[in-house]
């Protein structure tokens, strides 16, 4: 049986003069402590214990992290993805999404683009899917066709290319061609550029194909050269990761979403019991200790929470 010394603050496990600790905001703190109580090995913590390992397993060996930084297929690395993967992980949420968004976005030739995009997502709250790729919003008219020029069917299912080399990547550039798509406040139902009889959709993005991320309209849109119609609009997107193919969709249950009172669970947006104005979305079911991981709307920064501190916004 492993030997451990369990405090306030650390654990420490034992194997001979070979020793592994961790702290109680370790991501995998709990399934250690499981370990020990189910006769686990000490490869096993160790395992458990290495963030790097758990980085480096999920990207299939392609994210490396050192002493001297973090590297991408031996590429070092230096933007906000990177620093999103490490915020996911210490908070114990899976990384797997984010990493494979990473692997898409690196594939992307605008070096503008791999700086940029991670940004853009996190300041419009735009979700990611399971493959890594992103959904967004996109205002076309009330027969599907592009708003532009009118000739491009926007119905669900549809896949829409434009040649990569015709779309201009200066984000100096506002009025540019190619394929546009954005966040809520441009191209949502009531954006920017919606205007009366227009309707949304929900459209699917790999990273690898943003050519650009224009600064008009602060920053609300990207210039795309693929891009896939997954959905009707039927409700806000919440920033959590989607399935592949956004199969799901919650529009028949929404009418009735908080008539009965329920427990707060992932996806959920919440706010403070004694605070009406600042709003939070559930990042994780609740755990055993009745805690769940919430992340502010407005600043993006996450919390580790007690259940009942926290009310369903209406």
């Amino acid at each position: 049986m492993l030997q451990y010394v369990l405090t306030s603050d650390t654990l420490c496990v034992y194997d001979g003069p070979s020793y592994v600790e961790v702290g109680r905001d370790h991501p995998n703190f709990a399934k250690i402590v499981n370990l020990l109580t189910e006769d686990g090995t000490f490869e096993e913590v160790e395992e458990l214990a290495c963030i790097v390992s758990a980085i480096s397993s999920v990207s299939d060996g392609k994210i490396k992290v050192t002493d001297g930084g973090v590297y991408y297929n031996g590429e070092a690395m230096h933007n906000a993805v990177v620093d999103a993967i490490f915020d996911y992980q210490k908070m114990g949420l899976p990384i797997a999404p984010i990493v494979k968004f990473l692997e898409n976005l690196m594939q992307n030739p605008s070096k503008n683009s791999v700086e940029q995009l991670w940004r853009f997502i996190e300041h419009h709250k735009l979700p990611l899917t399971e493959d890594g790729c992103l959904l967004a919003y996109k205002a076309v008219k009330s027969d599907y066709m592009d708003k532009y020029s009118g000739r491009i069917n926007n119905a669900v299912g549809q896949v829409i290319k434009m040649d990569r080399n015709r779309i201009s990547d200066d984000a100096n550039h506002h009025c540019a061609a190619g394929l546009h798509v954005g966040g809520l406040a441009y191209s949502g139902p009531e954006g920017w550029y919606s205007n009366n009889g227009d309707i949304c959709v929900i459209v699917k993005v790999n990273p690898k194909d943003v050519v650009c991320v224009p600064h008009d309209h602060n920053a609300t849109k990207v210039r795309v050269c693929e891009y896939e119609v997954v959905k009707d609009y039927c409700k806000i997107l919440k920033t959590t990761v989607y399935d592949c193919n956004y199969d799901e969709c919650e529009c028949d249950e929404y009418d009735d979403y908080f008539e009965e009172e329920r427990s707060i669970e992932k996806g959920d947006i919440v706010k403070f019991q004694d605070d009406d104005d600042t709003l939070f979305e559930v990042i994780n079911d609740p755990d055993q200790h009745n805690n769940v991981v919430v992340r502010n709307l407005a600043t993006r920064r996450l919390y580790d929470v007690s259940v009942g501190l926290l009310e369903l916004e209406e």
